[in-house]
This record gives C-alpha cells, sequence and structure tokens, in this order.
C-alpha cells in the first residue's frame, strides 16, 4: 500500500538511522511516532512493534519522501558492528541526528570538527586531519571500523586514529602483516610509553590508600609552580606527538 508523505518535508542526513529520522520528521509534523505509526496501521500497513525493520524502514521512506535505499548502511562488516552514534552538528546544521557512518573515524574532515563528545573544531589541530584521512583512505576500504582500535573515552579514540594512521603508511610500504605489525610495534611503544608511564603514576597517587593520603597528594600538587609543570607535559609530549613512519 502507497502512503502520502506527511505535509512537512524533513532533509536526511547521510547515514542517519530510521530512529533518529522518524522522531525529527514527526516532530517537524507536531505529531509524534507512536500517533503517526498507529493511523498508519489503521489503514492496513502491517508494522512490527520491533524499531527497525524493513517494514518500519518502508513506511518512514514513504512518509518521507524518501529513496528506497535510505536506511540501508549495514549494521555489522566483517563481523563487526557498526555503532551507531551522533552525526556531526555542523553537517546537521545544528540539529542531533543518530546515525551509522562506517566509512568515517572521529573527524567530519568537511567541517574539521571532531566526532566525539563534546564535539569541538579542530581548524589548527592538523594531526588529527591526518590521521582522519589515513583512516579513510587505507583501513576503512578494507572495512576497519573506527573503533576497532579503541573504545571509551575520547583520548582514546584518537590514539586507536593514530594508530590506525600508522599501521596504514607500513601497509603501503609492505603488505605482508607480520612485517607491518613488526613494524608498528618497534615505531608506536616508545613513543606512548611516557604517556602510559605518566598515567600508571598519575593512578597510583590518586588511589593511594587510606584516601587521606589520596587528598593530600592532591592538594600537594598546587605546590609545583605552574611552569615546571607545563615545561614536563611539553616535554611528555613532544616524545608521544603524533607523527607518520618514513618511508623505507
Amino acid at each position: 500500500m502507497s502512503l502520502q508523505p506527511l505535509p512537512v518535508p524533513t532533509r536526511v542526513y547521510h547515514g542517519e538511522g530510521v530512529i533518529s529520522y522518524s522522531q525529527r520528521h514527526a516532530a517537524r509534523n507536531h505529531s509524534n511516532i507512536a500517533d503517526i505509526e498507529r493511523g498508519v496501521r489503521q489503514l492496513g500497513v502491517r508494522l512490527p512493534k520491533t524499531r527497525v525493520s524493513p517494514e518500519r524502514f518502508e513506511v518512514w521512506q514513504q512518509l518521507g519522501s524518501l529513496h528506497q535505499t535510505t536506511f540501508s548502511t549495514p549494521a555489522s562488516i566483517a563481523g563487526s558492528v557498526v555503532s551507531d552514534r551522533q552525526l556531526c552538528l555542523r553537517c546537521t546544521q545544528g540539529n542531533r541526528a543518530m546515525g551509522r557512518i562506517p566509512g568515517v573515524g572521529m573527524v567530519c574532515l568537511r567541517h574539521k570538527h571532531w566526532l566525539g563528545s563534546p564535539q569541538i573544531g579542530l581548524d589548527g589541530y592538523f594531526p588529527a586531519l591526518t590521521a582522519e584521512r589515513h583512516f579513510r583512505n587505507h583501513l576503512a576500504r578494507r572495512g576497519i571500523l573506527f573503533d576497532s582500535f579503541a573504545t571509551g573515552r575520547p583520548e582514546r579514540l584518537c590514539q586507536g586514529l593514530e594508530d590506525a594512521a600508522i599501521l596504514a603508511a607500513l601497509l603501503d610500504q609492505n603488505t605482508d602483516l607480520p612485517t607491518a605489525f613488526a613494524r608498528f610495534a618497534a615505531f608506536r611503544q616508545p613513543r606512548i610509553k611516557p604517556l602510559v608511564r605518566e598515567s600508571a603514576f598519575i593512578g597510583r597517587v590518586v588511589n593511594l590508600r587510606p584516601a587521606l593520603l589520596s587528598a593530600a597528594a592532591s592538594r600537594a600538587t598546587v605546590l609545583i609552580p605552574e611552569a615546571l609543570l607545563t615545561a614536563h607535559l611539553a616535554t611528555v609530549a613532544s616524545r608521544s606527538a603524533f607523527a607518520l613512519p618514513d618511508r623505507q
């Protein structure tokens, strides 16, 4: 059965899922999903209760006058689940939308925008843009997802993108996987060890027992001269800065 589109059109964003789109489309038409789908069922259209189904895809494609390939982004690639995540707020003009974008890492290159939480501009942070380009050009084409290397906090995701970019560069030089991974370990580990040691030390201080010792250690940090602390952090950052390996 063919359905008439809702009166007020709603643009669907690249990769956006049916749940996100149906919420926005219903709201723009001063309604809600439950009432609209109740009306669709009253017309005799079979619509299962599950939120994601081919029948629901077809219904909202018609209600939004969308192409039949909309909502067709795969739920998994090579056995890995494609995460549903917030789309770039610059691309959506400030509208909150969720979707699957397996070919994209953690950076919108069009707007130079970090896709973590919170979303921020990356105009001056060229290493992140470089890592994102390498991820898209090399690893994404091999079916590797942005969170295949690291999950959790934004800094871990950024670390994963850097690892992906370096591994992609090494695979370009030598397609033999054992050789590429051996070079990756030799190149990357010396650069990230300072960060690991620093994190481990801070963790031990923060988790001192009894808690009174931890609180005392935290308060003692205010006695460290700011210039000394800045110089120390700059040294750690310089030793662990993102860089691509030279070609051999």
